[in-house]
């Protein structure tokens, strides 16, 4: 494919909408580990009726079900508040509709945490505010039964493959079903979108310092080890998908080509997620095609496809800072909080861009 027409469609998906004046809105999404205090796995037949007394509370509407029929979605129609699991019934997801005050944030937030911890607490569960599961290894660390949770488990679980070529991976690829975070999204307008980038990115190692709140028994000096979870599994297959960004910005053009630079990993073809070993965004749209795996129900498949441009949906990256297809940076480098300062992530950094 011509580099320019990657390029062009670069631009479209990512630096076109911060052209749209949306204003200060605020977006926040809290990952919290589930315990159960009996120090049993979770079983998911309690988040199941939990999600179904929460939804007749709030009024909430089923986003979306796992391939078992079971709710992993549901979003009040008014605020687009959601509920959700991330790749596992035991870390579940609020996700807040945009805002304009952490006033307004708390306020809600705290709304559904009280509901749903006094639910959980009948059976000696609790929800809480902890980077990583302190009962990860007690818990079944299986992903949600749908597409996405299914692939992203499976392509962590590749990892295997690579150590031949010298890479250093951690034992842990079901890390995503037990590590939690607190993640912001605030809008960004073309004209600083560089300046955003660069400053945040220079405080990184501070907020690590701030937030740290991760801490696992076979990596005892690490306090923000999910940071080591991302750069020593797949993710960090390519240093670029991953961290901080090793370099500043001068100008979009460059900010394109660090895009570039990143690699694709995942796409879909016929409602089916394949996943492959990564190849960065300059190269996958230049191949006549990729070999990969998809789930067909029952067993893993190879199959071979040709890349197009529509594919470029499906480039992840975990960058610390993520310019994203809405116009926003989702900053996503800090750990989930102690439930009482659970909004302490969004405020510093609401803050800082308003002192950017």
């Amino acid at each position: 494919m011509d580099q320019n027409r990657l390029s062009q469609a670069i631009y479209d998906k990512y630096i076109r909408p911060t052209k749209r004046k949306a204003g200060k809105y605020i977006g926040a999404e809290f990952e919290l580990p589930v315990l159960n205090k009996d120090h049993q796995p979770v079983e998911e037949h309690v988040i199941f009726s939990m999600s179904e007394a929460f939804c007749r509370k709030f009024g909430f509407e089923i986003v979306s079900e796992d391939a078992e029929g079971h709710a992993n979605s549901m979003a009040d129609p008014v605020t687009g508040d959601d509920l959700s699991f991330d790749c596992s019934y035991s870390n579940l997801e609020l996700s807040m509709g945009k805002v304009l005050s952490i006033g307004e944030l708390e306020e809600r937030f705290a709304r559904y945490y009280h509901f749903i911890q006094c639910y959980l607490q009948n059976y000696n569960y609790s929800l809480t505010g902890m980077g990583i599961n302190p009962f990860f290894d007690i818990n079944y660390n299986q992903p949600v039964p749908n597409e996405r949770y299914r692939m992203l488990f499976h392509y962590l679980h590749t990892y295997k493959r690579y150590e031949k070529e010298g890479r250093l991976f951690h034992n842990h690829p079901d890390f995503g079903t037990f590590t939690s975070a607190s993640q912001v999204q605030l809008d960004v307008d073309y004209e600083n979108v560089l300046d955003v980038i660069n400053t945040f990115g220079r405080l990184e190692p501070y907020k690590a310092r701030l937030f740290a709140n991760s801490w696992l028994p076979d990596t005892p000096d690490l306090l923000c080890s999910r940071n080591m979870l991302w750069e020593k599994g797949m993710q960090g297959y390519n240093p670029h998908n991953i961290g901080m960004f090793e370099c500043e910005f001068d100008s979009i053009e460059e900010l394109i080509s660090y895009i570039k630079s990143t690699s694709m990993y995942c796409t879909m073809r016929d409602g089916h997620y394949i996943d492959f070993k990564p190849v960065r965004v300059r190269d996958y749209f230049g191949m006549d095609k990729v070999r990969g795996e998809y789930f067909d129900g029952e067993s893993y498949q190879e199959i071979c496809f040709k890349p197009e441009l529509s594919d470029l949906e499906y480039l992840r990256t975990f960058k610390f800072e993520d310019l994203t297809f809405r116009g926003t940076i989702e900053f996503r480098s800090c750990c989930c909080q102690p439930v009482s300062d659970s909004m302490t992530v969004a405020a510093f950094h609401v803050g800082l861009m308003e002192r950017l």
